[in-house]
């Protein structure tokens, strides 16, 4: 077995972060990990799930493009859960 093979089969599920929500899809399942109301709350997230840190100046960055969590209205999109 090549050590391809063997990271391949150990991939289990796919972490997703669109816009304002954090989902994990398994086995063909989507499911919900977490909403964000706050920027601060998933820049944690990005660091917490995938390892990348932000510099000072990407977290105040965000804030001011069309990216940032208060941009998206939740209500009016549609996840799959």
């Amino acid at each position: 077995m090549s050590y391809s093979t063997r990271i391949l089969e150990s991939v289990s599920c796919t972490i997703i972060l669109l816009n304002r929500v954090l989902k994990r899809r398994e086995n063909g399942a989507a499911n919900m990990l977490a909403r964000f109301t706050a920027e601060e709350e998933r820049i944690a997230a990005i660091e917490r799930e995938f390892g990348i840190k932000l510099l000072l100046e990407e977290r105040e960055g965000i804030h001011l493009r069309k990216v940032a969590v208060k941009h998206f209205d939740l209500d009016a999109q549609k996840h799959e859960v």
